[in-house]
Formats: C-alpha cells, structure tokens, sequence
C-alpha cells in the first residue's frame, strides 16, 4: 500500500464523536458504522452509526449488545451477531426493533 501525501490533508476528516473505544469501522455512500466498547468489566458492544453524506448530526446506536456484524458488499444491509442470534438490517440510522426471542 501507498499513501499518496500530496492533498493529504483535503482528503482527511475528523469524526464528530467524543473519545471513546472504537473498532470495526465501515462506511457506505451515506453513513459510517463502527462499534463502541463500554469501559466497564463486561465490555458490552453497541453498533453506531452516524450521517457522513450530508452535515453530521449525532451518532445514532442502532444495536446494543453486539457481538459482530458486517456491511453488505452493496453497502444496503447490516448483517448483525446479537448473542446466537444473526439479524439483517437496512444499512440506515434506525435503531434495531425488539425481536421476541423464538420459541422452543
């Protein structure tokens, strides 16, 4: 890989979100996704997500608890790893609904 250092700085932007634990970022056209560590003992994950396209406003959570997840290829749809459990999402800026847990 090479960094190309000419215009480098027209080509950087920084994130509008306080400091914090931070990993597993992906971006689509419009929205960039990452997952936030609680510094507590339990460590629990929540999957962020905020709005790159147009002026940011404030990161939405759209999962909490999470284990995993990815971006689609297409970057439309979230494949999201709660417990043993895997749910699609569309890739936007809603929160995650409640599922009931499946019976049996």
């Amino acid at each position: 890989m090479t960094i190309a250092l000419e215009g480098l700085q027209g080509r950087l932007y920084e994130v509008p979100v306080p400091a914090g634990n931070y990993g597993d970022l992906a971006v689509n056209k419009a929205r960039l996704f990452w997952t936030s560590r609680e510094t507590t003992a339990e460590g629990k994950r929540s999957l962020m997500t905020l709005d790159v396209k147009s002026e940011p406003g404030d990161p939405v959570r759209i999962a909490e608890d999470v284990r995993d997840y990815e971006l689609s290829a297409d970057g439309k749809k979230l494949l999201v790893r709660k417990d043993t459990e895997l749910h699609v999402l569309d890739a936007g800026a809603e929160p995650m609904p409640h599922w009931a847990p499946r019976p049996g």
